[in-house]
């Protein structure tokens, strides 16, 4: 517990829309602190080529790690992307530039 009596926390992938955004604010607003949302900041051709590279990789092979369902996940990602334009204009996106080496 942070001093505040509040948790510390990461919510991967959300929000992903406005809606997200509205409903979490309406449940959400007092209690608890946002403090930035991150972008790892990478196109999706790098996406999909890393995602391929991780699953060949694996010893665990999932029926989804293949690049027809990679691309479907990169689309439904951008599709998101307008709602880190709401934290940009607000100063709480925090982007990492992401197309370096894996490493």
């Amino acid at each position: 517990m942070s001093k505040s009596n509040k948790s510390i926390f990461l919510a991967d992938g959300f929000p992903r829309n406005q809606e997200n955004l509205d409903v979490w604010n309406k449940r959400m607003g007092g209690k608890a602190d946002v403090k930035f949302l991150l972008l790892f900041d990478l196109d999706g051709e790098t996406m999909i080529k890393r995602l391929l590279y991780r699953a060949s990789k694996s010893e665990v092979k999932r029926d989804d790690d293949n690049e027809e369902t990679m691309k479907k996940r990169v689309a439904t990602f951008q599709k998101s992307l307008p709602i880190f334009d709401v934290f940009d204009k607000a100063g709480t996106l925090r982007r990492i530039p992401a197309e370096g080496a894996i490493n």
